[in-house]
């Protein structure tokens, strides 16, 4: 064995085990072009393998498999190519390089001579190579100067590995043992070049990735964090998401490690550090709890965590924190508007009852022929149509006040003069009070009005009027008087106009509801026998929050019960 033939045999053995480890390294990647390059390496190393074997031996067989090693070498090759920038190596390169196969069988079997079996094989590595340049020129995605690098090195290899058969064929006496030395010296650089700029491109991803889970933890609304517990209980990372959420910096978190005490309600203190705890056999937890923004406002939180673990020791325990503060306030909704639903049905039960009891009684009276006397059925009669008109106004107050409450009541709003609006409402309500014995003091502000318009329904904020009139003159006895005003509010923002009674005074603790359904059933008797639904006021709070406008009650033995309705008025600036 000479001197080369032992280089071939070292260098090809360390060859072969260094690009075994490093397919068996990178074969379970997922980078597609690090598997077919490992394995073309591999192929490339145990071609060296059987050129050696066949110069120490001089069998051809030895030779035969170096030639197909290396079709495979350069075919896998160029698929790492494609594989770089995700392109699928087209079908007719693997089809090339098994006809080609057959070729090498052929020529093996009838003993070719040595043109014959090396020039087919030195056209396909020479083709591949200017594909592969092809390739790499067009889409590879890497600095020009690298490109150029790459290329001129692939052009190098390829070109010289085809050129090594036809050099040996053409001149059999020559020395070609320094040419596979050249070979193996620039299929190294062209490894060399291959991983570095598989790197760089790595490198790049990563820095991307890096970069879009900065950018997605900066303005994420939920908070990611990670609580070691090896050196120390203390947070070892936290997205900055969480000043959104209680006010308070990363910063104060990480010299800290105990300082989420100060934010947590004490009641679930012991249920968040159970969920920090790595002790705990549970290895998801999840539970819901109260934070408190710095502020003072309170919020509800699902924090759900997971435990770290190294060679099965638990090192850290991650977890997130999620905002669910609207949640639970829908859920509470939904629970309210439950037992909202359940009082109402009991409210129209009970007010249906009533007037349909009383009818009943009446009609059974009448047709059963107990009442004879002509004046005690026209007293009857009288009885049985205003109950009928007590359960028809009902019946249509609850009709507009679910249509309301949907969104489904219709307003035909247009720009109205303030002054024009009051002067209606009092024409059309002037004499309300006469068969009452109750006077109605009627009072424009003109002055400040001037031409002032707002942006209403007429025929709604008629019907608001109308309600709170009712219930004022339905609380004030004859002799007394009701002060009505129309006017401008002291910020020039907003139309007003307000009733006041001399009725029974509203308690300060029954003000907050004097608006909620049926409020007149809390009143007492007083208002119980009323012959109304109940309704006006609730009805007129939601029409009056469709105009963006407010209503409210204030109520004193000195100056009586006084309801004031406000509208915004029109600003031609914010149109």
């Amino acid at each position: 064995m000479n001197t080369m033939s032992l280089f071939y045999m070292i260098f090809s053995g360390m060859t072969l085990g260094i690009s075994v480890f490093y397919f068996y390294i990178f074969a379970r990647s997922r980078e597609v072009f690090v598997q077919y390059w490992g394995l073309s390496w591999v192929l490339y190393s145990c071609g060296l393998l059987f050129l050696s074997f066949g110069n120490n031996s001089g069998i051809e067989l030895f030779f035969c498999f170096k030639s197909v090693l290396d079709l495979f070498n350069v075919l896998f090759l160029l698929c790492s190519a494609y594989a770089f920038v995700g392109r699928k190596t087209p079908g007719v390169w693997t089809r090339f390089s098994f006809y080609i196969c057959i070729w090498v069988a052929t020529s093996q079997i009838y003993s070719f001579d040595p043109m014959s079996s090396s020039l087919p094989l030195s056209m396909y590595q020479a083709i591949v190579t200017l594909v592969l340049i092809y390739v790499v020129y067009n889409y590879w995605n890497v600095l020009f100067f690298e490109k150029i690098i790459t290329i001129i090195t692939f052009f190098i290899w390829g070109i010289g590995k085809a050129a090594i058969p036809i050099i040996e064929a053409l001149d059999p006496a020559i020395n070609i043992d320094t040419f596979y030395v050249g070979e193996i010296i620039i299929y190294n650089v062209v490894t060399i070049i291959t991983f570095l700029l598989f790197f760089q491109r790595s490198q790049k991803k990563l820095d991307t990735t890096q970069h879009m889970f900065q950018i997605i933890a900066e303005n994420a609304s939920d908070v990611l964090f990670l609580y070691g517990n090896t050196n120390g209980s203390k947070f070892e990372y936290i997205t900055p998401s969480i000043e959104k959420m209680i006010g308070i910096g990363p910063s104060r978190f990480y010299s800290n490690g105990r300082c989420y005490m100060d934010f947590i309600h004490p009641d679930d203190c012991p249920v968040f550090q159970r969920l920090l705890d790595t002790d705990d056999p549970e290895t998801d937890r999840k539970a819901t709890l109260r934070l408190y923004h710095k502020n003072g406002n309170m919020l509800w939180c699902e924090v759900a965590t997971t435990k770290v673990t190294e060679n099965g020791i638990t090192v850290a325990t991650e977890g997130i924190i999620r905002d669910i503060t609207l949640t639970k306030e829908a859920e509470e909704q939904l629970i309210s508007s439950k037992e909202a639903r359940n009082v109402l049905l009991s409210y129209v039960s009970h007010e249906l009852k009533t007037p349909i009891t009383s009818i009943l009684g009446y009609v059974t009276a009448l047709t059963d022929g107990s009442v004879s006397e002509d004046n005690q059925k026209n007293e009857m009669l009288h009885v049985i149509y205003d109950k009928t008109r007590t359960l028809d106004r009902l019946i249509f107050d609850l009709t507009q006040l679910s249509k309301l409450e949907t969104k489904q009541f219709s307003f035909d709003f247009s720009i109205v003069n303030c002054i024009e609006l009051s002067s209606s409402l009092i024409l059309s309500h002037i004499h309300d009070g006469d068969s009452r014995g109750i006077k109605l003091y009627f009072n424009i502000n003109k002055r400040r009005m001037g031409d002032k318009s707002i942006i209403a329904d007429p025929d709604r904020l008629d019907q608001v009027f109308t309600n709170i009139l009712s219930n004022s003159l339905r609380f004030s006895q004859a002799g007394q008087d009701i002060t009505i005003k129309f006017d401008v509010d002291k910020s020039m923002k907003f139309y007003t106009f307000s009733l006041t009674n001399r009725g029974p005074v509203i308690s300060r603790e029954d003000i907050p509801d004097i608006f909620d359904r049926f409020y007149r059933i809390k009143r007492g008797q007083q208002s119980a026998n009323e012959n109304n639904s109940g309704l006006g006021l609730t009805i007129s709070k939601e029409m009056i929050a469709a105009h963006k406008g407010n209503i409210g009650v204030t109520s004193s033995n000195e100056r009586g019960t006084t309801f004031t309705v406000s509208v915004p008025l029109f600003d031609e600036s914010e149109y």
